[in-house]
């Protein structure tokens, strides 16, 4: 007997979407968080920003896992967010925790200048409401 494909694929498929997206907007805000506390450290002749860092690193891990999730799952425009997150995430993450106030003021420029913050932002608005009116296609539009 042949097997035939019905709608278990495409329902696990939906399944595994829906966790995607109810995870990747906690991981979302978390992140947004965490780049907002950086960016608005208070700073003076040195920045410790340990406890940044060690939040970042944290996100690395998850970031890696929401990413590869999203390539798995075509959601092209959450992977893409996640790739940029990722790439500011490590940086943070692999720096010296003590900083100059013009290293740390080139770190803050660096996020701004990238948007990172208005990204994560913005696809965390859009994974809201798929988790609410998911697209036609299953997939985040961006």
């Amino acid at each position: 007997p042949r097997s035939r494909p019905g709608p278990a694929p495409a329902r696990e498929r939906q399944v595994r979407r829906e966790i995607l997206l109810v995870a990747v907007g906690e991981h979302l805000e978390r992140s947004q968080m965490a780049l907002v506390e950086l960016v608005n450290t208070t700073n003076g002749p040195e920045v410790d920003i340990s406890a940044e860092q060690a939040r970042a690193k944290d996100l690395v891990a998850e970031n890696r896992l929401y990413r590869q999730t999203a390539a798995d799952t075509g959601d092209a425009a959450i992977r893409s967010v996640l790739d940029d997150l990722e790439r500011v995430l490590v940086e943070v993450a692999n720096g010296p925790s003590e900083l100059t106030k013009a290293d740390f003021e080139r770190v803050q420029q660096r996020i701004e200048a990238q948007g990172i913050i208005f990204k994560v932002r913005v696809l965390g608005e859009r994974v809201r409401e798929q988790k609410i009116r998911p697209a036609a296609d299953g997939r985040i539009q961006g």
